[in-house]
Order: C-alpha cells, then structure tokens, then sequence
C-alpha cells in the first residue's frame, strides 16, 4: 500500500444516493446504519486500543484494506451489512466523523417500505436481535447509528473462540455467522461466579470485566466454550473444524 494512504482515502468519492453498485466510496461513520443491534464489547475494545496506536496514514492503509459494504436505501440511508465491530470501535476512539471506505453491495433506494426491507431479509442482510439474543425486531427498531449498539457478551464469547482457532471464518457464509456462534454458546456457558457477584446491569458484562471479578469462574467457563465449539454439537455451525 502507498505511503500515502491518508491521501489516497481523502480523495475517495462520497457515497450518494445516486452511487451505483460496486462503487468505492466514502462515508462518516456517524452516517452508517447498523443492519444489527448488538456487537461484541470485547472485540470493539481491541480495536479501539489498535486504532489508537496507529497514525493517520497507518489507519487509513488499514482502512483502505476493510471498506465497508453498505446498501444504498431511500432518503439517502447507507446501512452497513458487516464490519459493525470496526465502525463502533472507530465511533469509540473519537472518529465518528472520520470518512471511512465504503463500497456499494447495492443501491435499493428506490425501493419503498417493506420492499426495502423484504429485499435485504432475502439477501441475509438483516439481524434483528438485541443483546441478549431476543428477537426478531421490526427493522424500525434498529438501532439508528453504530454508537448505540449494544453489548452482547456471548458474541465477545465467539470472537475469542475464532481467535483461539476452534473455529475459522467461513467465507462461504460471512455476514452474522459469529452470531450463530454466539447463540449456541448462550444458553450452554453460564458465568454463574461472577454473574452473581455483578452490581451493574448485566447487559454491560465483558467478558474482560468477568475475567477480573472472577478469575476462575472465566478460565473455566472459557475452557469448556472452547471444548464445546470443538464438540459434536456444534458440528452444523458455519466454520467448525473438526470434533474433539
């Protein structure tokens, strides 16, 4: 990558409503709609801390390598259908004005209503849950910016999992996969130790806050995540590697 990656990101085109599909563009990340209503606290953490090490043109190169796809909607609404993690962490880290690489996955925008809508639930486009894996939503209750996403610990729980390689990411199946994860660890891993010893509100658990509350209550429960995304059970998940 040039080592005038900031340049090169500057001179990116604004995504519009009139800009056509496959297009690379730019937006602020205060203007991408979420396509979900949750992420995990973790992840975002780490990459905030590796966002804030980097200089401007270190970010802007790790940028240009990440554009985010997003569906052009009525009224000029650009809805991002993945990276959330690296939009909220970017919001996080002050640089919600920052214009970000996008690209064009399609422009529906003269779709009305629930065409829109209809469209993007056939395209797998949508994941209408909140945090604590409740759900299906209506789309109008989609949360309206990156910045108000929610916790969802057991997201944070499958993204350690795929950084432990008990399970890799499944390019035939990207968008929402981890969340398939996330589910099918919900109701098996249960931090009991530190969820009775938690004063807060549970939807702000980390798994870095458990880790620190109850040292052993989180290396036994992470250990037996990780034997169970490597089990038998969770042989039909997308990504999964083998059995143990």
């Amino acid at each position: 990558m040039s080592s005038k990656s900031a340049d090169v990101l500057a001179r990116l085109p604004p995504c519009e409503a009139s800009s056509p599909q496959g297009a690379l563009t730019a937006l602020p990340v205060a203007q991408l709609k979420p396509t979900q209503n949750s992420v995990g606290m973790d992840e975002v953490q780490a990459k905030v801390a590796k966002i804030e090490s980097m200089s401007a043109n270190q970010l802007a190169d790790y940028l240009l390598q990440r554009p985010i796809p997003v569906v052009v909607g009525k009224t000029s609404e650009f809805f991002a259908i993945d990276h959330h993690h690296l939009a909220r962490a970017l919001w996080d880290a002050g640089k919600r004005d920052l214009a970000v690489p996008t690209v064009v996955a399609e422009n529906w925008g003269p779709l009305d209503g629930n065409h829109f809508w209809k469209a993007m639930a056939r395209r797998n486009w949508l994941y209408p849950f909140d945090g604590l894996g409740a759900g299906p939503c209506k789309p109008s209750a989609l949360k309206a910016d990156v910045g108000e996403l929610e916790n969802d610990l057991y997201r944070s729980l499958a993204w350690r999992g795929r950084e432990r390689y008990v399970y890799i990411k499944d390019e035939a199946n990207p968008i929402y996969a981890e969340f398939k994860w996330a589910n099918f660890l919900r109701s098996r891993v249960i931090f009991w130790g530190a969820l009775l010893k938690w004063k807060g509100d549970p939807m702000e658990m980390t798994l870095k806050a458990i880790s620190e509350l109850d040292p052993s209550d989180y290396q036994d429960r992470l250990a037996y995540a990780l034997y169970l995304a490597g089990s038998r059970e969770a042989s039909g998940l997308p990504g999964f590697i083998g059995c143990r």
